[in-house]
């Protein structure tokens, strides 16, 4: 992977951390000013756990990928 499709993912990535942000301030105020019980909103906290899952695992990639392209950087300077 690129240094530019690098940078490409990493702006995706935080885009899906902006929405993941967005669902777990909504939780809160739903739950805490709001009369439904936690139960209420099982599925909605098993979906912020499935979309935090999932970007960490693509930052894990593209962190590997960033270090793989910068070790190929060196190689070519030297």
């Amino acid at each position: 992977m690129t240094v530019k499709k690098i940078a490409y993912e990493l702006e995706n990535l935080q885009n899906e951390t902006e929405k993941i942000h967005s669902l777990q301030g909504a939780l809160f105020e739903a739950i805490y000013n709001g009369n439904n019980t936690p139960e209420t909103y099982e599925w909605a906290f098993i979906l912020l756990g499935d979309l935090t899952r999932e970007v960490k695992n693509r930052l894990d990639e593209v962190g590997k990928e960033l270090f793989a392209a910068i070790k190929n950087e060196k190689k070519e300077i030297a």
